[in-house]
């Protein structure tokens, strides 16, 4: 559980961080082919940590054993690439909830506080509660967890193209 903690915290700083470099002015640009604004992508990371942490409090559900650890290293080493494209699920779809990165920021902030506070005091083994992904179907809420950690880093890439 030390090594998913660690993980959220310093992916939560790395993304605050490249965040508050943006320019506030180029948030809302598109880019030319078609896609999501850096303000739309930090409401989307923002939603999903949202959504997600949701679904693994409430939604979760008991698993008699674990079912192995194979999956997690694969959601580890392939969490960051982006040459696979995935479709947001409209509750995590942009729409103009904030004005500002810095604002999309503090709110991402807020709520990756609370899942790794939640994390820190939960004391259940978070692999043997089984959650479904909206877009990557049923996994653990320990998998899950993963991914939440790496999202945003992912997005991140995505808005320094835009920069």
């Amino acid at each position: 559980m030390d090594q998913l903690l660690e993980r959220l915290k310093l992916c939560r700083s790395q993304y605050l961080e490249g965040l508050a470099a943006f320019p506030e002015e180029k948030a809302s640009v598109k880019p030319a082919g078609g896609g999501w604004s850096m303000l739309e992508c930090a409401e989307h990371v923002a939603l999903v940590e949202f959504g997600l942490f949701r679904r693994i409090t409430s939604q979760s559900t008991p698993l008699r054993e674990e079912a192995g650890r194979h999956r997690e290293a694969l959601f580890l080493a392939h969490g960051l690439d982006r040459t696979r494209k995935i479709s947001a699920p409209e509750p995590a779809q942009p729409s103009g909830r904030f004005t500002t990165l810095a604002e999309a920021g503090e709110a991402f902030a807020k709520y990756r506080g609370r899942t790794i506070g939640w994390v820190e005091t939960c004391g259940e083994n978070l692999r043997l509660r089984s959650i479904v992904h909206p877009a990557m179907g049923t996994m653990t809420a320990y998998e899950c967890l993963i991914l939440m950690s790496l999202h945003p880093l992912r997005h991140l890439e995505q808005m320094r193209e835009l920069a």
